[in-house]
């Protein structure tokens, strides 16, 4: 089985160098899961080296410290050159595995949703169910909807389908345009600040005249420490802000 790891380490490798291609990323992203659950020493040796791959630097350091000989020459040149790599780079130019493109969102229905009085002029539904906001999954809170008190949900559940479809990934150049031309930042938002967007809250909102808006709180990795609060009416970007 050892032998068989790491011919399947040397075979990855070699495709990894001629082609780093996104199907190549995936295989080596599931064969580092793979051995990462896997206590045998010599397949965490391996391990270290597919670290070092990808360039988890300090993850490749960090086990490596935990499994080598010390007794061994090499082992320890080999610590020197992980120390320096893991020092100088860190975890911080890892090869990214782009997510696939998401088109359609989850459907949600009537019965997904239960009502929560807000106050005499609106009305608060939530839904504990997975779906899209910004290519990432949403699971982690409710998903919440917010509709003047005299309007019923059900004449608005189409319309919620759609912008939440809209939400899932078409609004992406939006609001990357929007951030670049109104942050001010000296990094600029890209397609990987996209991608590594964190969901903490979606609320939408249905105005007494049925016009939908949303405010979405999440963290981006340029402000870690801080909230980035987006506010949306209809499909144009309102305002983004960070809090914190």
């Amino acid at each position: 089985m050892h032998n068989t790891y790491m011919n399947q380490y040397i075979e990855l490798s070699k495709e990894f160098k001629k082609n780093n291609s996104q199907e190549i990323i995936a295989k080596l992203y599931d064969f580092m899961t793979l051995l990462e659950r896997n206590d045998d020493k010599e397949n965490k040796m391996i391990l270290t080296f597919v670290y070092t791959l990808l360039g988890f630097h300090k993850k490749s350091y960090d086990l490596y410290m935990k499994i080598y000989d010390p007794n061994d020459r090499k082992q320890i040149s080999k610590v020197f050159e992980l120390e320096q790599m893991s020092k100088s780079h860190g975890d911080n130019f890892t090869i990214k595995l782009k997510k696939a493109k998401i088109i359609e969102n989850t459907i949600f229905e009537i019965k997904d949703f239960t009502e929560k009085n807000v106050d005499d002029n609106w009305k608060k539904y939530e839904a504990k169910k997975e779906c899209i906001i910004f290519n990432q999954i949403f699971n982690n809170e409710p998903l919440e909807i917010i509709i003047q008190k005299n309007n019923e949900l059900s004449k608005y559940i189409t319309e919620i389908n759609k912008y939440l479809n809209w939400l899932g990934g078409k609004c992406k150049k939006e609001l990357i345009k929007y951030y670049n031309k109104n942050m001010g930042m000296e990094e600029e938002a890209s397609d990987e600040w996209y991608e590594e967007l964190e969901i903490y809250s979606v609320s939408i909102t249905i105005n007494e005249l049925g016009k939908i808006s949303a405010d979405i709180s999440c963290g981006d990795n340029y402000f870690e420490d801080h909230i980035l609060d987006i506010e949306m009416d209809e499909n144009k970007i309102f305002s983004i802000n960070y809090d914190g």
